[in-house]
């Protein structure tokens, strides 16, 4: 699983989830995404607010992972990603930062 980050001017904490063919069929990719939207929306009640933008690809792994596994991942590289683009500068935030794990 891929997680980039981007800040965003406008503020507000925004997710938005990719997955190809490759991770699988339409039923198990679907079925990731809605998992991955659920822990997103229980991840980003513990957080402050951040004006990041994040976009999560999803991998074949994923789509196989049982839920506590992706939970596990998925927030470790979301407090990663938003840390991340937090902690940089103001002429370097308008790039994007990639956070993986393979």
């Amino acid at each position: 699983m891929v997680v980039f980050s981007l800040l965003r001017p406008e503020g507000g904490l925004r997710l938005g989830i990719t997955a190809t063919r490759k991770a699988g069929g339409a039923v198990s990719r679907n079925r990731t995404r809605r998992r991955v939207r659920e822990i997103f929306r229980r991840w980003r009640v513990g957080t402050p607010d951040s004006a990041v933008d994040l976009v999560v690809n999803i991998s074949a792994l994923a789509t196989r992972a049982p839920y506590a596994a992706l939970r596990a991942e998925l927030a470790g590289l979301l407090e990663r990603a938003t840390a991340d683009v937090s902690k940089e500068p103001a002429s370097k935030a308008a790039g994007t930062k990639e956070t993986e794990t393979k």
